[in-house]
Parts: C-alpha cells; sequence; structure tokens
C-alpha cells in the first residue's frame, strides 16, 4: 500500500480486497491512517499463511530503495490497482416504451394491458439484469412483486 506521497506500508490478509477497503475508509486508523495510504500498488497471492507471513517479513527487511524498484517493476507509474473495486456499477435505464406482457403475466394487471404508466423493476444479481416482473399495487397502497 501507498500514499500519494509513497509512504509505503507493507501487510498480510487473507482478504485483499476488505482489507484495502479498511485502509481507505480509515477504519482502524494507525500508521495507515495517519499517513492516509490507501492505494494499492502491489501485492502477491499465495496458498499458504505461512508463505505470506515470512515474506512480509523479507519484504520488511529491504531497503526502501529495493521496495521502489519492485513496486515500479510492475507498477511504473503506481497506479492504485484496486481502482473500481468499490465504485456502483450502474446499469442502463429501462426503456419506456411499452413492452408487451409475456402470457404468463397477470391478465387483471391494468398496467399490462396499456391503461397505465408502465412499471417494472429490473432485478439485478451482479449488474446484470436477470428478468422484469410485474407490479400491481398492493391494497395498503404499497406496490408488491408478482412473478
Amino acid at each position: 500500500m501507498s500514499s500519494q506521497r509513497r509512504v509505503l506500508y507493507i501487510g498480510i490478509t487473507s482478504h485483499i480486497e476488505r482489507r484495502v477497503r479498511q485502509h481507505k475508509s480509515h477504519t482502524f486508523g494507525g500508521f495507515t491512517a495517519k499517513y492516509n495510504v490507501t492505494n494499492l500498488v502491489y501485492f502477491e497471492r499465495y496458498s499458504y499463511a505461512m508463505k505470506a507471513i515470512r515474506r512480509e517479513k523479507e519484504l520488511k527487511d529491504w531497503r526502501r530503495e529495493k521496495k521502489v524498484a519492485l513496486i515500479e517493476a510492475s507498477n511504473p507509474k503506481w497506479r492504485d490497482l484496486s481502482y473500481g473495486w468499490y465504485q456502483p456499477t450502474r446499469l442502463p435505464p429501462l426503456r419506456k416504451t411499452f413492452l408487451a406482457p409475456p402470457l404468463s403475466c397477470h391478465p387483471e394487471c391494468a398496467r399490462w394491458r396499456g391503461e397505465g404508466p408502465y412499471d417494472a423493476c429490473g432485478i439485478t444479481t451482479g449488474g446484470v439484469i436477470e428478468s422484469l416482473k410485474c407490479l400491481l399495487p398492493h391494497p395498503g397502497g404499497v406496490a408488491e412483486l408478482h412473478p
């Protein structure tokens, strides 16, 4: 991890995405919060924790120049390798044109018969629209999704 001023921090974790987010939000304070160390500029993955711990200790013993050379060998511009991990995914808006209902749709739904504005909700998983659901009014005035 690095700050904009290139203050370096070396650590290990079993969940890199979660740990980087903690550094970016200064969840725990300490060194990384004090020096605003929020950019992931280099990382290595290991299958075994003991190997990762040995490598962490090895890197911490290195002189700064050697650490910088290691980073710049794979990331010469010191770009944040976690860029884009936490930004929300935006989906394009649904078209407002009337779509013919599927045969399994509720025939009593006025919205599908074209008697009212078209209301539908995209059900998403991982940013991909899986299906559209018919939106029926609920007796209490709250919309209810029906397959």
